[in-house]
């Protein structure tokens, strides 16, 4: 990213657009307010975009992706008219006021003419360079068991594995940054990607496992069907073999996954770490059953197990504040209106947007975006299997400034098509 004096001078809400996305993904996973400040800064420079330019620009098809972020938290909101404990219904709609503030943050870009994603690419390799070191840090110097930040070892590790997926999405679509910038991306994927797996993220290891199919096809969409079949062989090659190369990380985390499961279903012991999970996900069924409609309210899900484990109607031992799933989560929280609405709104709609920039005759930075739009989806999808990202602010941001850089890019070049 090379802003001179002279460039900051002459466009400068442009180039400090540039900075901000740069800047965000460095300690998005580990130091605290990080992606908060940086994203809210964002906000703000957008707000004072488009209060001098104006609040319209030239659709794209990307008015389904604002209604359905639109729709998805209104149906979140909705669910709180069933909720018994109103504070923590609250606290959880919190981080998902950035999928309202998406559209400004999206008109702002665009106002602004600002390109960001080279600037976010070189951020995002720059942050797995930082994350490798930290995950040394804490697992060396501190001698801590996982790796991890100010946050736990899971939103460490899914954030430093989408770093690492979303570089090698780059080396499968490059051809837009500078030959050294290249070499720090290519850099970055192996040691984000060590990064995650000293974090022992098993999400982050399901999320190789289901974007490596996905970047062989999309390649293949797009004319490369060569290199999408040598992704896919070296992928799978790595994705099985890492549990033996890491053994102590993600094989030892996998392994206790096995433990887990294989005392579950043998009822020597179900309360396991995967064993209760999988009980979580059964009294999800059973809270959703009661309201099919709205569920019983946003951020009620440990009040409604506390009620369940008095009644002895669940063998869980343990209320946890989610259910480590936002799929069962939301069915159950916010009934089948806001499931619906988080399947469509902030899946569905948006690959739809993203596959259509895969045409062969498109520009290299909008076939990228596209590519990596779609890797987002699909890995963040995969991390809401374990974890419930949208409970978690450092997570919900980082995966809407993906998106929004990915969304204005594919529209920019569109517009100047």
């Amino acid at each position: 990213m090379t802003l001179s004096l002279q460039g900051l001078k002459k466009d400068p809400v442009a180039n400090l657009y540039k900075i901000l996305v740069f800047l965000f993904p460095l300690g998005a996973a580990f130091i605290q307010h990080w992606a908060t400040v940086f994203f809210y800064a964002l906000l703000a420079l957008s707000l004072f975009t488009c209060c001098r330019k104006g609040f319209l620009v030239r659709s794209t098809g990307d008015k389904s992706i604002f209604w359905g972020y639109g729709i998805f938290f209104a149906a979140a909101l909705a669910s709180l008219v069933n909720a018994d404990d109103l504070s923590q219904g609250f606290a959880r709609i919190d981080p998902l006021l950035g999928f309202l503030f998406f559209i400004l943050m999206f008109l702002g870009i665009r106002k602004a003419g600002a390109d960001v994603l080279g600037p976010y690419i070189k951020g995002l390799a720059v942050a797995g360079l930082i994350l490798f070191c930290a995950a040394l840090y804490t697992t060396e110097i501190q001698s801590l068991p996982r790796a991890r930040g100010y946050y736990n070892a899971i939103v460490f590790g899914d954030i430093a594995i989408f770093i690492a997926l979303t570089g090698f999405s780059f080396a499968c679509f490059n051809g837009f940054v500078s030959r050294v910038w290249q070499w720090v991306i290519f850099l970055s994927i192996p040691l984000a990607l060590y990064a995650s797996f000293l974090a022992g993220s098993r999400g982050g290891w399901l999320a190789v496992l289901a974007v490596i199919p996905v970047i062989a096809y999309l390649l293949t969409k797009n004319g490369q069907g060569r290199k999408g079949i040598v992704v896919l062989v070296l992928g799978f090659s790595f994705a099985f073999s890492s549990p033996f190369i890491f053994a102590d990380t993600i094989g030892f985390q996998l392994e206790r996954t096995a433990e887990s499961m294989e005392s579950f279903f043998s009822a020597e012991d179900k309360n396991t770490s995967t064993g209760q999970r999988f009980l979580m996900w059964s009294v999800a069924i059973d809270i959703w059953k009661d309201n099919p409609i709205l569920g019983s309210g946003l951020g009620d899900f440990r009040h409604d197990v506390t009620r369940r484990m008095k009644q002895n109607e669940t063998e869980l031992s343990i209320a946890h504040v989610h259910a480590h799933n936002i799929f069962y989560e939301y069915l159950a929280t916010t009934g089948l209106v806001g499931f619906v609405s988080m399947i469509l709104g902030l899946f569905v709609v948006p690959f739809r947007f993203f596959i259509k920039a895969l045409r062969k005759d498109q520009a290299r930075q909008m076939i990228f975006a596209g590519a990596a739009g779609i890797v987002a989806l699909v890995s963040f999808a995969v991390f809401g299997l374990t974890e419930n990202w949208l409970g978690r602010s450092a997570l919900v941001k980082s995966f809407l400034v993906a998106i929004l850089i990915f969304t204005s890019t594919i529209s920019s070049e569109k517009n100047n098509a």
